[in-house]
């Protein structure tokens, strides 16, 4: 018999799963949040405004504000 556990704690299979993706889903918010903070505007020193929403991975939805050149070099930087 096969017995999942999230944190010591006997769960579903289906609760297993959706453990997994929680983690993965919040693993990768803060993968581009930390990302998109390193870039910085080589003239002016701004750093540019992230938030990462979404409630799933099929839906994450990354908004980022700062001047028009940052926005660019966040998005060079997010398609390398």
């Amino acid at each position: 018999m096969i017995t999942f556990e999230v944190k010591g704690r006997k769960v579903s299979q289906k609760q297993f799963f959706k453990s997994i993706e929680k983690n993965v889903h919040d693993a990768v918010k803060e993968h581009l949040v930390k990302e998109v903070s390193k870039v910085r505007d080589p003239e002016t020193g701004e750093k540019p405004s992230v938030k990462v929403s979404g409630n799933s991975l099929d839906n994450l939805c990354v908004k980022v504000s700062g001047s028009e050149s940052l926005i660019k070099q966040v998005k060079d930087k997010l398609s390398d």
